[in-house]
């Protein structure tokens, strides 16, 4: 709902130009068996920001696809959000970059390019490595709302400012995390507690849902 409200009236804040993709520019097809394909020009792409860890998987490639399986569960979350969005391609650097030397450090220069095209970025700031999932997603369950109960009432807590979660992950403490935070248009943040929306007109979060006009 946020995405689509932004797309249609934030036309100036938040308009995206796609043009042309870098040099050698790869995307995961989330609707063809997860094919890393050759992005041609104004393809519309979701993108991911998230904390490697130590343990995260790298030989999950085959025969140019990725196998779901062997994949860390952020990675596979962000392939179910990326289609529920409805959206088909997604962007992730360990998974899209090309290995040959020249490409790579071509497109590692160019990063500023791959967020500002992306429709939106979603940043997994939570837990310490890819295993962790997106919470929220099916993998991952959220922490509980606190309640109370106040004789036939029921009280629920309105939760603290999600940004308070996002400046004490893991994610944060990485110095790129800034860097793709700050170069993307739009960008929706998981968190153990919420979801939080950020774009260049407007905050969001799920705990005070704004009533958004068509």
């Amino acid at each position: 709902m946020w995405l689509n409200f932004c797309r249609k009236h934030h036309t100036q804040l938040c308009s995206i130009s796609a043009g042309d993709p870098v040099q050698g520019f790869q995307l995961i097809d989330c609707n063809s068996d997860n094919r890393i394909i050759t992005a041609t020009r104004n393809m519309e792409y979701i993108a991911l920001s998230y904390v490697w860890g130590p343990n995260a998987s790298v030989d999950a490639v085959k025969n140019g696809t990725l196998i779901r399986n062997r994949l860390p569960q952020t990675v596979r979350d962000a392939i179910d959000v990326t289609k529920r969005l409805g959206y088909r391609y997604l962007w992730v650097d360990r998974h899209c970059i090309p290995t040959d030397s020249q490409t790579k450090h071509s497109q590692i220069s160019q990063m500023d390019i791959i967020y500002k095209q992306a429709q939106a970025t979603l940043l997994g700031a939570s837990g310490d490595g890819a295993d962790f999932g997106l919470p929220g997603a099916e993998s991952r369950q959220r922490d509980e709302q606190p309640t109370a109960a106040l004789g036939r009432h029921t009280l629920f807590s309105t939760l603290q400012h999600p940004k308070v979660k996002i400046w004490k992950s893991t994610w944060d403490s990485r110095g790129w995390a800034y860097q793709e935070a700050m170069l993307s248009t739009r960008r929706i943040f998981f968190t153990e507690e919420q979801v939080y929306w950020e774009c260049r007109s407007m905050q969001c979060t799920e705990a005070h849902p704004p009533t958004l006009a068509d």
